[in-house]
């Protein structure tokens, strides 16, 4: 879309994904570019990431061939191109990012996903991301009339699990995720718990739901985490 009377001036183009992926080797996925978020969340927890975020950088997937256990290696920018560097010089924000999970069926009807993940976002002593706001996130001011800068890294461990069963002839999820900054020491957890009854995915299909969130400031990086939840 284009609205029209830009006096002819050059067009922008936003680009949401642009990827490519690598399949070649067996049970694994390599891919580079600015990808689908790959870091299994569950039932499309936002406590870490934005339902819209589009990591840019690389990602490595495993699964085995049940498909039983999953894993993936990643290494991201949130702000790759900047041109303002942190008190280290550094102008990139390199997002390391690892992650276990297992897919059981405890039972007959039932299955069970868990998984464990761990991502670190070196951002103590960098002035904000996005238009000089910490997003809720806290800041400290070294310097009288000086710019602010990041207080904390978030080094956010994760543990998630649902736990799936039929009731009233539909398919019933009961699910929970847990987060917590290694490198704050107040105002650092955030976890979701919720119950999902039917599945809205073909025509006359339909789902109900209900989700109590709580996530402190320093739990995680404000910039990537949901900013609309509710």
């Amino acid at each position: 879309n284009q609205t029209l009377g830009g006096g002819s001036t050059s067009k922008d183009v936003w680009i949401d994904l642009a990827y490519g992926t690598y399949t070649g080797v067996t049970n694994t996925s390599m891919t580079a570019g600015k990808m689908v978020n790959p870091y299994y969340a569950v039932e499309k927890s936002y406590l870490i990431y934005d339902g819209d975020f589009r990591p840019e950088g690389v990602a490595l997937g495993w699964t085995d061939a049940s498909k039983m256990f999953f894993a993936l290696a990643n290494y991201t920018w949130i702000e790759s191109d900047s041109s303002t560097a942190g008190a280290d010089g550094d102008r990139s924000y390199g997002i390391p990012g690892v992650q276990l999970g297992v897919n059981l069926i405890p039972l007959a009807g039932t299955t069970l996903t868990a998984a464990v993940g761990y991502i670190d976002v070196p951002t103590e002593g960098r002035p904000a991301i996005y238009d000089g706001k910490f997003q809720g996130n806290s800041s400290v001011t070294p310097v009288v009339d000086g710019p602010a800068f990041y207080e904390y890294n978030y080094e956010v461990a994760n543990a998630s699990v649902a736990f799936g069963f039929t009731a009233f002839d539909l398919p019933l999820s009961v699910y929970g995720d847990y987060i917590q900054n290694q490198d704050a020491d107040d105002l650092n957890t955030g976890y979701m718990a919720g119950i999902r009854l039917g599945s809205a995915k073909k025509k006359a299909s339909w789902q109900v739901a209900y989700q109590y969130q709580e996530l402190e400031a320093d739990a995680t990086l404000g910039e990537m985490t949901d900013s609309d939840f509710a």
